[in-house]
């Protein structure tokens, strides 16, 4: 004899959490031969360039800001390089 429903029943606090890949953020994407995409951000939005980051799966790149008394700003993008490989 066959049920008539085949589909199983879910009760709550017995869902089964879906297995998502691990992702470790680097400091860029590579988006083709010689081509990264990279994050870097200033003082105003932190926490939006954090959260965008977490998106991309990579991390906010290094930046050097210095205010001058005139209150202009410099700012310095320090690239992260990939580990040499000479021995």
């Amino acid at each position: 004899m066959e049920s008539a429903t085949t589909e199983l029943t879910r009760l709550p606090g017995l869902e089964v959490a879906e297995a998502k890949p691990e992702v470790k953020p680097e400091h860029w994407i590579e988006t083709g031969p010689s081509k990264r995409l990279m994050l870097f951000a200033g003082r105003s939005h932190p926490e939006l360039a954090q959260r965008i980051a977490e998106k991309l799966g990579i991390q906010v790149g290094d930046v050097s800001l210095r205010t001058f008394s005139d209150g202009t700003t410099s700012s310095s993008c320090r690239r992260a390089r990939r580990p040499s490989t000479s021995t």
